[in-house]
This record gives structure tokens, sequence and C-alpha cells, in this order.
């Protein structure tokens, strides 16, 4: 009766290492998913907001080209913007701003996003010369490798 409960228990231990030596692989593909699906709704979320802003009460991103800035606009307001310039294939953002009656409502992040989204679809890399886009990158990795330093 022992030596068959030590043959168990033997069996037992190795059933467990061979999962737990699995665990790593599993581990790393659960993350990647998790990466993969989070960009598919931030995708979403970019289309939804472009396309049914209005009707949601959802910020929108609208590209002011003469201006040279990209503007959130909510309810039919600026509530923000962000100032930009362009050099080849990339976009220097050098200032962000809240408009301050709209300040604490999450416009600033959503410009943020919004604003590296945009110049993910154009192919674009971005230069983050303002301090609050440089931190917000630092924020979300998913961006670092729009960074033109770092491509």
């Amino acid at each position: 009766m022992h030596r068959l409960r030590s043959i168990q228990i033997a069996s037992l231990r190795q059933n467990i290492g061979n999962y737990l030596s699995e665990l790593p692989a599993y581990n790393a593909e659960r993350k990647a998913a998790s990466r993969v699906r989070e960009r598919i709704l931030r995708q979403n979320e970019l289309i939804h907001c472009t396309h049914l802003g209005k009707a949601m009460n959802q910020p929108i991103l609208h590209d002011n080209a003469d201006a040279r800035r990209y503007e959130l606009i909510a309810d039919g307001n600026v509530v923000g913007f962000a100032q930009y310039m362009v050099d080849g294939d990339t976009v220097t953002i050098v200032h962000t701003e809240i408009l301050p009656q709209h300040e604490g409502k999450g416009y600033g992040s959503a410009l943020a996003r919004q604003t590296l989204e945009q110049v993910r679809a154009t192919n674009r890399n971005v230069m983050p010369a303002c301090e609050f886009i440089a931190s917000y990158i630092d924020r979300h990795a998913e961006y670092e490798d729009l960074v033109a330093d770092r491509r």
C-alpha cells in the first residue's frame, strides 16, 4: 500500500511539473491575445466615435489641416486640440490643450488616444514634443511603436 501511494505521489508530482512548465507559454499567449483584443476594441471605438460620435455624445477627432491641429469635438464644440507639424512621415505634436471649461471629463485622454490612432492610420510616426503626449505614450505601451526615434 505504501509503495502504491509513493508511485501515485511521484506520478502526481510529474503531472504537476509538466503542467507548471507549460504555464509561461500559456500566460505569454494569453497576454498577446489580450493585447490584440485591446487594440481591436480601440480601433472599433475609434471607428464608432468617428461615425456615430454626435449621436452617442462621444468626442470626434477632426484634422484641421489649415490650422495644423487635431481638434477634439464634443456636442458640436471644440473642447481641445493637439497642435502639430509634419515633416515627411513624422508628425510632431508640439502642444495639446483642453479648454478650461471641459477639463476633468476625460477629453485629454481621448484627444491623445485619437491623435495617436490617427497618426497610426496614416502610416506615420510621431515625435512627442508635448509633455502630455509623451507621458501618455509612456503610460500606454501600445503606442511606443509610433515614436519616431524608437522605430
